[in-house]
């Protein structure tokens, strides 16, 4: 046989630089529990192809790069020209995080599972990136993208932490805007012995200045200023007013990709659960427990002995957080 009538095996071609960006890894929390539990299996099986879906649209939202499906989840890759640009680079993938989750929460891509889907992500800027660029013998090109906080963005990705479940480095977190880090509320996180071992195989490096997202801030708040601002909420929402006009890539292409989704009749259903959820349970339940307020309020808006501009007694304080800030579906403990 003529060895040039042979199929030609292999990569046509091969090359490696150096790149700056981040890196976005996301997986289903215990997954191998389902995976591995015959009552459990097929409801994965059932999830991991939409999963696969919703995250393809989530990261072409916010102008991100697909490197790798792992199975239970992705790897993402966000080059970076300059490194100033890393600030306005993680806003955006954190705004994303944060509704991504909040969507694959409520929703669970219409997949009814005797236990809820969870994911989590971890988030880490690798200034020193060694990509690899593997060209096949059909021509489609392979990216593989290697360093040292690439190893770190795969084992944050494995902790569990509070909504919207993220770990990331400290050097991100400064970089953040304001309005990202109350989105957020990314806390310290200082790792126990064992934690190290078992995140980290006992490695030290780059684990010194980890954050995690926590529970929402408890504020403490006058009655009569919590009715205020629940009615101007209200009342935005009801007339449809836009609020101050903020920068929201994801929100503006995730959601109408999703509606465009060909063939895949959950992804309008899921959206309508989604909505119907921000309908009904949170401006529903703000609307109840204003309703709730006011009629504790002596006239209705605190005309009491006092004098009309009172609307609790002196050093009466309720204490306020967002309204289901974990993004479950389930009712935020009273």
């Amino acid at each position: 046989m003529d060895i040039h009538e042979l199929p030609r095996r292999g990569y046509s071609s091969l090359t490696v630089h150096r790149d700056r960006g981040v890196l976005w890894v996301c997986d289903i929390s215990s997954s191998s529990s389902f995976i591995n539990s015959d009552d459990l299996a097929e409801h994965i099986e059932a999830f991991l192809p939409r999963l696969h879906w919703v995250s393809s649209l989530a990261i072409q939202a916010i102008h991100g790069e697909i490197i790798q499906w792992t199975g239970d989840g992705f790897i993402a890759w966000f080059p970076l020209e300059v490194e100033r640009q890393l600030g306005r680079t993680c806003n955006r993938i954190l705004e994303a995080i944060w509704h991504f989750t909040a969507f694959i929460n409520i929703t669970q891509l219409c997949v009814e599972s005797p236990r809820p889907f969870r994911i989590r992500h971890g988030l880490t800027y690798e200034p020193d990136a060694l990509v690899t660029l593997t060209t096949h013998q059909d021509g489609h090109v392979s990216k593989i993208i290697s360093g040292r906080n690439v190893v770190l963005a795969f084992r944050i990705s494995g902790v569990e932490a509070d909504f919207p479940n993220v770990a990331t480095q400290q050097k991100i977190v400064q970089a953040l805007s304001s309005r990202t880090k109350n989105l957020m509320n990314l806390k310290r996180w200082t790792l126990t012995e064992a934690q190290l071992l078992k995140y980290f195989k006992g490695e030290k490096m780059g684990t010194t200045s980890l954050y995690v997202s926590g529970r929402p801030k408890v504020s403490q708040s006058r009655a009569d200023t919590w009715i205020t601002r629940a009615e101007s909420l209200l009342a935005r929402a009801e007339s449809g007013r836009r609020r101050t006009p903020v920068e929201s890539t994801f929100v503006e292409n995730f959601f109408p990709d999703l509606v465009r989704s060909k063939g895949q009749d959950w992804c309008e259903e899921s959206l309508d659960i989604y909505v119907r959820f921000l309908k009904e349970n949170m401006l529903g339940s703000l609307q109840k427990a204003l309703d709730v307020i006011n009629q504790l309020q002596p006239d209705g808006r605190g005309a009491d002995a006092d004098g009309p501009h009172r609307r609790d007694p002196p050093g009466v304080h309720v204490r306020t957080r967002t309204p289901n800030d974990d993004g479950h579906r389930e009712a935020p403990p009273a």
